[in-house]
């Protein structure tokens, strides 16, 4: 073995416990968040609103935490059923507690470096020694008795610390670039709500006319139904097809409901392509998995097919520049505007294919038109299936939308534009880190690699 590196079982180095059960009758509806599996699993993930839905009162909180402990910056958890295995470390200023059997508590380290603890659990040699703790087949579960028995191989702490910080560094990195996505999708989305929702764009160059603003609705008429929105946009009331349709009293002047396909040149379905069909390299297969809100979702699950299959089955090319809309599953109707990729690209069946006409829509207006909440919440109404809910082409097509003037849409299109491609380059970088963390891991977490020559200021840097 590795000099200094020695064998040791869990329960040596730290202690492994869970939570104290919690009762249905103390749920609440607000105060401490109060987490099981899927939370933590989304906290992994680098979301910062996680999606709780439960929570326990502040004084329950207080009482446990008084008596029992609970979770502390530097410690662990480790999700024990369903999605096994993902383990978090409690970071700065969270509190929270957690469902007893749905995750387990590692605490009280004793010459183990909790991130070093962190990224093992991550490696393959990690993940083998899990599966010798898993319990059950229809719910398989890790039970606390066995992982307390669990060996792992530990090198001297200074090396522990040291093989955290080296993989940390990629992942700091990856945060912070995702932190700047998230303001880049947040600024275009609220300028989006601005303008398209809350008809607030009067500074913009639009060639709308306008008119001064009262402070409040003027509910008198400016000749033909018009009143005036406090943004200085001019409104007209909507007649009773464009109420049904959209739901909306009024619109701008100038703007008008319409089928989402009247902004398109084309609106199709992506290409049925079986198993017996998939192979070779030449174009990739995007999956419904693969179409996120505004982002290309790499799942690992390559698919291919070649160039005579691709002739023979009269594929249609995905090009940078189209937009790919999910017709399932939820959220149902989201998009990603397609950017350029490494490989040449088909998408399935479940996917529709939008290309939009420059001469009546901007593509990224219409981009976040379709992953806004009105929009997604529009597409949700239309589904149909019980076991496998999705939308059919025809009904996408023909969903009702509030377009504004072309110049308006294009000065949009001009602010997100560079938005969007930073995002993209952004997301580019953490998959590459991603990809270079992940082939590290391993060599670092056994030993392979000797950690004393890897600057870890270089990392940063870059």
């Amino acid at each position: 073995m590795k000099n200094g590196w020695k064998k040791i079982r869990l329960k040596e180095v730290c202690e492994i416990t869970s939570s104290k059960r919690i009762y249905a009758a103390d749920y609440q509806n607000e105060g401490i968040p109060f987490f099981r599996g899927k939370e933590i699993i989304e906290k992994q993930k680098g979301i910062i609103a996680v999606s709780t839905e439960l929570y326990i009162s502040k004084e329950k909180f207080r009482s446990i935490k008084s008596k029992f402990g609970a979770p502390q910056v530097g410690e662990l958890l480790l999700t024990s059923v369903g999605t096994l295995g993902v383990p978090y470390v409690i970071k700065e200023g969270e509190e929270f507690y957690f469902k007893d059997g749905n995750l387990t508590w590692f605490k009280n380290f004793i010459d183990l470096d909790v991130k070093f603890l962190y990224y093992w659990f991550l490696s393959p040699f990690g993940k083998a020694q899990l599966k010798k703790s898993t319990i059950g087949s229809s719910q398989p579960a890790f039970t606390i008795v066995l992982l307390k028995d669990l060996e792992i191989k530990l090198p001297p702490l200074d090396t522990q610390r040291k093989i955290a910080s080296i993989l940390s560094a990629y992942d700091d990195l990856i945060e912070n670039n995702t932190r700047r996505i998230k303001i880049l999708e947040e600024m275009a989305s609220a300028i989006y709500r601005e303008w398209f929702v809350e008809f607030r764009f009067s500074n913009v160059e639009c060639r709308m006319p306008l008119r001064p603003a009262p402070s409040r609705w003027d509910e008198s008429p400016f000749g033909n139904g018009t009143r005036v929105h406090s943004g200085n946009v001019e409104l007209r009331i909507a007649t009773p097809e464009e109420k049904k349709l959209t739901g909306k009293d009024l619109f701008p002047k100038g703007w008008e409901a319409r089928p989402l396909q009247s902004l398109t040149a084309s609106l199709t379905d992506g290409d049925w392509i079986e198993t017996k069909d998939q192979g070779g390299e030449d174009y990739r297969l995007l999956q419904v998995s693969n179409i996120g809100v505004s982002e290309f979702a790499e799942t690992g699950n390559y698919r291919y097919i070649t160039q005579d299959t691709f002739d023979r089955l009269r594929c249609q090319e995905v090009l940078p520049g189209d937009i790919l809309i999910s017709r399932m599953p939820k959220p149902t109707g989201r998009a990603w505007l397609v950017t350029l990729q490494p490989w040449k690209m088909i998408t399935a069946v479940d996917v529709a294919i939008a290309k939009v006409d420059d001469h009546k829509a901007d593509p990224y207006f219409v981009l976040y038109l379709l992953n806004s909440l009105e929009q997604i919440d529009q597409v949700e109404r239309r589904t149909t299936g019980t076991t496998r809910p999705r939308i059919s082409r025809s009904s996408l097509a023909s969903i009702p939308v509030v377009v504004p003037p072309i110049l308006l849409q294009k000065s949009f299109g001009k602010f997100t534009n560079s938005n969007y491609q930073l995002s993209t380059t952004l997301r580019n970088k953490n998959t590459n880190l991603r990809r270079t963390r992940d082939l590290l891991l391993p060599k670092l977490i056994s030993g392979e690699i000797d950690v004393e020559g890897i600057n870890i200021n270089t990392i940063k840097e870059n």
